[in-house]
């Protein structure tokens, strides 16, 4: 059984890294996120996790109310403390992917449409003139395909076929 989840919410909360010993520093977080329970109800969860060391780079790119999808695994130790055990459980993240953030995305960003690769850019849209919304092409589409020989592909003559329009 692999130790590895990952979870898609929102960050809510972002603490100081904090340098425990030489060998350990840590940033504590929290993602807000929603499920549905057992009884078909949607619940608002928050989540504490924690990112270690090297992956508190992870951390350092995410700012409040992004949107985002955390990788992370569960530790756990047991420490004994004049005669007693104590345990220990830690969520600890190791990728953060950002998928939104309110606060740095420009226009275009925020009409991207989010895939498994990341964002997909909508083509920028130009406007039509009157022609082209009356069905004749100003520049010939390499798509369409016109038959060869007489009786093919023919110059239009648009003063003939518009006449009847009002533009």
């Amino acid at each position: 059984m692999e130790n590895r989840y990952q979870l898609t919410g929102t960050i809510c909360e972002i603490e100081e890294i904090k340098q425990l010993s030489p060998y350990l520093r840590k940033c504590n977080f929290k993602i807000r996120y929603s499920e549905t329970d057992f009884a078909n109800k949607i619940q608002e969860r928050v989540v504490r996790l924690t990112t270690i060391n090297d992956y508190n780079e992870e951390i350092k790119k995410c700012k409040v109310d992004d949107l985002v999808t955390i990788h992370w695994y569960v530790e756990g130790r047991d420490f004994v403390k004049e005669g007693k055990t104590i345990n220990f459980t830690n969520l600890i993240a190791y990728q953060i992917d950002i998928l939104k953030s309110p606060s740095r995305d420009t226009e275009a960003d925020k009409n991207a449409v989010m895939t498994s690769e990341g964002r997909e850019y909508k083509p920028t849209t130009i406007a039509a003139s009157d022609l082209e919304l009356a069905g004749y092409m100003i520049e010939k589409d390499p798509l369409v395909q016109f038959p060869e020989g007489p009786g093919g592909e023919k110059e239009i003559n648009k003063k003939e076929e518009f006449a009847d329009l009002p533009f």
